[in-house]
């Protein structure tokens, strides 16, 4: 019996342990985890658009052909595709930025709203 209350006083103060350091975890290890695969994303979508290449392709024709309004029009769709391209990794580095934002206002706010209910 004795051994039993050992171990429960045990159990309770793991268990008041685990609640102090939760926050420290949250705040500490788990937005480094988070903030790590967010910026792995980023650069995960930017190599997928492959704007590097766009951006070496800029004068060169689209089909082979080597006018001059063949040069002006494949220079101006390579511009157009740019512009998409980058405006695709402003809406996916703000979806991020979003998820890092609610990460670090999740807590306080559900620990509110459990205080104040």
């Amino acid at each position: 019996m004795i051994l039993f209350l050992k171990q429960g006083g045990l159990v309770i103060v793991d268990i008041l342990l685990e609640i102090i350091n939760f926050p420290i975890w949250w705040y500490g290890a788990g937005f480094k985890k988070v903030f790590s695969l967010a910026v792995f994303a980023i650069k995960n979508a930017w190599a997928q658009l492959e704007l590097y290449n766009l951006a070496n392709n800029l004068t060169t024709p689209m089909f082979g052909r080597y006018s001059t309004i063949s040069r002006i029009l494949s220079a101006v769709v390579v511009v157009l595709i740019t512009l998409g391209r980058v405006f695709q990794i402003l809406i996916v580095s703000l979806w991020y930025l979003a998820i890092l934002v609610l990460w670090l206002g999740l807590w306080p706010v559900s620990l509110w709203l459990v205080v104040s209910w």
